[in-house]
């Protein structure tokens, strides 16, 4: 299989994005989608993020800042567990989209 360029792997990722969430591409729910994505294949790192999507490292910057108050993501690690699950993938990525967004919060279940 070839590997797939930067520019490939971003139409994947908005093309993803518009199919899970159904958001507009002009809408700030598209753009924290495509960031949210984006990390999941280059890891929680403003400049690579930025240079994926092809967008300003500060907007990207913002919105990582963002997703860590929101508990999306740490200063390393996406907790992006549910985001991939066959049949309900789509599910935990918009419900972790709404955390984002302020519409939800984060729980964190306190340990056994």
């Amino acid at each position: 299989m070839k590997k797939r360029t930067p520019e490939q792997i971003r139409r994947l990722i908005e093309k993803d994005v518009t199919r899970i969430t159904g958001v507009e591409p002009d809408s700030e729910e598209y753009r924290f989608g495509c960031v949210m994505l984006a990390a999941s294949q280059v890891g929680v790192n403003t400049k690579k993020i930025a240079a994926l999507l092809g967008r300003p490292r500060t907007d990207v910057a913002d919105m990582v800042s963002t997703l860590r108050e929101r508990k999306i993501f740490t200063r390393t690690r996406i907790h992006a567990e549910d985001w991939f699950k066959r049949g309900s993938g789509g599910i935990g990525f918009n419900i972790d989209l709404a955390v984002a967004m302020g519409l939800l919060d984060r729980v964190e279940e306190p340990a056994p």
